[in-house]
């Protein structure tokens, strides 16, 4: 075989240029807080990364052995997988040893503002080397220069990390059918919406949230009304003359009441993160499934950090315990009416969860407004919102009327 010319470019498998690649990753610059080394153990690229403090943290690109391109999840089949070349990985192990309630009391006295400080992590990404400033209280996203999934939760400043997370159990391509299965249900909808929106502008985001445990002992006092019934007199006109009319009357007699009512509260769900209405109406989630957090399932998808605080958070779950609680209250009470008057709560047996929840969220634009659905990456719950189509609804009535005006028209014919 005749030799390759010198002024030929030689010809690198992608193997091999990949590894030259990693090879010329940058270092970090002298004046970032973090200074990366990069290393590979076990087929994985590790960027062991040096605080300020002198700690050092690993964070781990998992390569694929055949392409070098970086391993995602797959919640189809729990496993790390490669979306280039297809190579998989053993399916991942769901372990739930670490998903267990914390004292509550004990984690406020030893917890400060400062361990709730917003995130903001930049590092080099390990794969292109390019500096990655991460968004705002986020801890895993694509790089966006290369689109490697980073993971760097060992980077956050946060004191109280995810003990559990639901992984995604629904694909991107899933998620996206029944987005559009939603979509091709509503009514009302543009016709034009599927062509001018960006059905492409989907990821997949764990969102934190806080779970509750606790019991409630309620002093109230209130009234009780009980129903009962009067005949009553009355003088009418029926065809010109007067006449007398007996009926029953419904009256409520009420007295003062007072007592004590206990509950009992078990992983009541706490969003930490930017509340919707959307988000809210996903549930109920089978937190029956939690398991312990692991980098693995984060791969390939955007993993948020907490915005309310434990303390904020437990005042939500109290706000939202109230509705069982006066609950309890009206059963307590009986009677055919209840009013609640004083109530005094106190709180015991406090214990907490940080937890991570899948949401796929597709963000699309529409003239000039912008709507977002939100998708249950565990369950396939779905909610968002959607533009009207105002010449839709102007036919509907117009259609409306038309037909009513008919049935008119035949009824004064006849």
């Amino acid at each position: 075989m005749p030799p390759v010319p010198p002024d030929m470019p030689s010809v690198q498998s992608p193997a091999a240029s990949a590894a030259k690649d990693r090879a010329n990753v940058p270092p970090m610059p002298p004046d970032m807080p973090w200074d990366n080394k990069t290393q590979y153990i076990d087929n994985q690229q590790v960027t062991t990364i040096n605080n300020k403090n002198g700690k050092k943290l690993g964070v781990r690109l998992k390569s694929c052995p055949g392409c070098t391109n970086a391993l995602v999840y797959n919640p189809e089949k729990g496993t790390l997988h490669c979306p280039v070349c297809g190579y998989e990985e053993p399916a991942l192990e769901f372990a739930n040893d670490q998903v267990t309630e914390q004292d509550l009391l004990e984690r406020l006295e030893t917890i400060s503002e400062e361990d709730e400080a917003p995130v903001h992590i930049t590092m080099n990404c390990a794969n292109c080397g390019g500096k990655v400033d991460f968004d705002e209280n986020v801890c895993a996203q694509p790089c966006p220069f290369c689109k490697t999934p980073l993971v760097a939760s060992a980077l956050s400043t946060r004191l109280l990390k995810p003990q559990g997370m639901l992984p995604f159990a629904i694909t991107q391509k899933q998620a996206l059918e029944r987005i559009q299965a939603w979509w091709s249900s509503r009514w009302f909808m543009p016709s034009n919406t599927l062509r001018t929106s960006w059905l492409k502008n989907i990821q997949g985001i764990l969102k934190p949230h806080w779970t509750y445990d606790f019991k409630t002992s309620c002093r109230y006092t209130g009234e009780r009304g009980d129903d009962y019934y009067e005949t009553v007199t009355r003088m009418v006109r029926v065809n010109g003359k007067t006449q007398r009319q007996t009926e029953r009357v419904r009256k409520t007699r009420w007295h003062s009441v007072s007592g004590r009512v206990n509950n009992a509260f078990d992983d009541l769900l706490v969003p930490a993160g930017v509340e919707s209405a959307q988000q809210e109406s996903l549930g109920p989630w089978p937190l029956a499934d939690l398991c312990d957090y692991h980098e693995d399932m984060v791969r390939g998808f955007r993993e948020e950090c907490y915005t309310v605080g434990i303390a904020n958070g437990f005042q939500n779950a109290k706000e939202k315990a109230k509705e069982t609680i006066h609950a309890t209250i009206r059963r307590d009470i009986g009677g055919d009416h209840q009013r609640i008057g004083t109530t005094n709560i106190s709180y015991s047996e406090l214990s907490f969860k940080h937890i991570l929840l899948p949401v796929w969220q597709c963000l699309y634009q529409y003239g000039d407004k912008q709507y977002s659905i939100m998708l249950n990456g565990k369950t396939g719950a779905i909610s968002g919102n959607r533009p009207y189509s105002a010449w839709k609804i102007f036919f509907l009535v117009l259609f409306i009327v038309a037909v009513v005006a008919l049935l008119l028209f035949f009824l004064n014919a006849q």
